[in-house]
């Protein structure tokens, strides 16, 4: 009995990725991954409007798709459930999902059953704003954690490193600010930066008449961001300095800034900020603390003598 092997031409043609750099060669042979990776695309959409309990869903549909062995359109579809595809992952390749899977006594860890019992409570309760830090901190705690292992294990790759430069490092300041905030429980608050890139990043996709005149002439916008970040500058008073904006890369971020104390180690920080291009905000809160310390870090550290010189501080 011979068996034939799919090619890409025999699949049903691919929705275009938005959000990868480059493609796994399986994503043209093998349906389940295609689907794996639309679906990781899927969730970025659904963080960038904030709807983190259905991000959470497709997050881990996501992570079953890449463990599912099916390719064969439904004739013999694979029906085991995520737990028991986890399970025999981990006895397949020994020791590669111990932060999830609990080998000695075969049992998937805590933090996994916490993740599977919040998702089913998603899906069979319906939305609810109540889940909403609870979904965001699932994502960021366990179900990006096991698709960025599942997919290094599949591919022999780190999902970062497929993905468009702009998203991997906005999960990666994700990381960092739900690190910091993890004892005010605002996983939400992390998931913000990567929401406005998202936004920011597929925005001409969608809108795409936005950008050309009657005449096919590609539209700038240049003046209407200047003119944006000056009404903030004006109305909000956050008037110390236009900075280059961490989601946009646009000179279109206003900020206002303070200090933790009047010497060094001054404790520089963004108090208020608004990009005039992109959704990017920071307000005074302890949240937004975090978040202009992480988006700025770079330019906090490099500019913080000068800054500080400027407001009459003296070292």
């Amino acid at each position: 009995m011979t068996h034939s092997h799919k090619t890409q031409t025999d699949l049903p043609k691919l929705a275009q990725t938005i959000f990868f750099r480059r493609l796994p060669e399986t994503y043209f042979t093998r349906a389940p991954i295609a689907n794996a990776l639309q679906l990781i695309e899927t969730m970025l959409i659904l963080i960038s409007m904030e709807r983190f309990n259905s991000a959470l869903v497709t997050a881990l549909s996501a992570a079953e798709s890449l463990l599912t062995r099916d390719d064969s359109d439904g004739v013999n579809r694979d029906k085991r459930s995520l737990r028991n595809k986890l399970h025999d992952f981990e006895k397949e390749q020994p020791g590669r999902l111990k932060e999830f899977v609990d080998t000695s006594t075969e049992q998937l860890g805590a933090n996994v059953n916490q993740c599977l019992d919040i998702r089913n409570t998603v899906t069979h309760s319906g939305y609810s704003h109540a889940h909403d830090d609870a979904s965001a901190e699932q994502i960021l705690d366990v179900a990006w954690p096991l698709i960025e292992r599942l997919y290094s294990c599949v591919f022999g790759e780190e999902l970062r490193d497929a993905l468009v430069v702009e998203v991997a490092q906005q999960f990666e300041h994700a990381v960092k600010i739900r690190s910091a905030s993890r004892d005010g429980d605002h996983a939400a608050v992390a998931l913000r930066p990567l929401a406005w890139t998202v936004q920011q990043y597929i925005s001409p996709n969608f809108a795409p008449g936005f950008l050309w005149d009657l005449n096919g002439e590609q539209i700038d916008f240049s003046d209407l961001i200047h003119k944006r970040t000056d009404a903030f500058r004006e109305v909000a008073h956050f008037d110390d300095e236009i900075l280059p904006c961490p989601i946009c890369d646009e000179i279109s971020f206003s900020a206002s800034f303070s200090f933790d104390s009047p010497s060094k180690p001054f404790g520089l920080h963004i108090k208020f900020g608004a990009c005039g291009n992109c959704r990017a905000r920071i307000s005074d809160t302890r949240e937004g603390r975090i978040l202009g310390d992480v988006l700025f870090a770079h330019y906090l550290e490099a500019n913080e003598k000068r800054i500080a010189a400027e407001y009459g501080l003296k070292e």
